[in-house]
């Protein structure tokens, strides 16, 4: 059986509010293959985002232990974990986070200056992933002139551009309608079957989580598997 991309070991995390200390990751334990689709479901507040920061190094525990392909994280400096992070991951936020002064095929291409791709190279991989996300007729566009469907479908594209080992979505589609919610899962699912690229997806929704899924729920800083997902 081949080693897990993730394997978190006993994970904790404590924050302080209020004079009082809050633990928000309780010996967390997980364990993410390759070209898993992980949906992790919660409250807001539940820590959902400090876990997802845990596992992308932008955080590190309190105690415990996060490998990612075997090595651990928590023993990386500063800038190892943003080599990591560079060079194995994407990331899709709620809200987009899209630079508002760049077009559309400007902001897919940010992720990959300053680098040593020539710009011709780097253009022919936007318009490549942009069209994978179905967005090739708004390259010219800026966010302002983007529903909220096309802004995260070039969010999407903009975490593609790397050619990640693993996306992290945290809270993707709370911020769309109902028909834009559907579409961006069906992309992100499209994304994970075709391409193997690992999901890590964190929501409030339990309407996302299928029975194809490997499904966790964060509650009381306890992350426990819930029943029908697969292994």
């Amino acid at each position: 059986m081949s080693e897990p991309l993730f394997e978190v070991r006993d994970v904790v995390k404590r924050y302080e509010k209020e004079g009082r200390e809050i633990t928000v990751l309780d010996k967390v334990n997980l364990s993410i293959g390759l070209g898993d689709f992980v949906v992790i479901v919660g409250a807001t507040g539940s820590g959902k985002t400090t876990l997802i920061n845990i596992l992308s190094g932008l955080d590190k525990p309190d105690s415990g232990k996060v490998y990612f392909e075997g090595e651990d994280m928590t023993r990386m400096s500063e800038e190892e974990l943003a080599d990591l992070r560079r060079e194995n991951m994407g990331f899709v936020f709620q809200h987009f986070n899209l630079i508002p002064e760049f077009t559309a095929l400007e902001n897919v291409e940010s992720p990959l200056y300053p680098t040593k791709l020539s710009d011709r190279e780097i253009r022919t991989r936007a318009l490549k992933v942009l069209e994978l996300v179905g967005m090739t007729h708004r390259v010219n566009h800026y966010p302002d002139e983007l529903s909220g469907g096309e802004k995260q479908k070039i969010a999407i594209a903009r975490a593609l551009i790397t050619n990640p080992v693993v996306i992290f979505a945290d809270e993707p589609t709370a911020a769309l309608d109902p028909q834009s919610e559907k579409e961006v899962i069906w992309l992100l699912r499209e994304i994970n079957r075709k391409r193997r690229t690992t999901i890590i997806l964190a929501t409030h929704n339990r309407a996302l989580a299928s029975s194809t899924d490997k499904v966790f729920e964060l509650k009381n800083g306890k992350l426990v598997r819930v029943s029908g997902g697969r292994t």
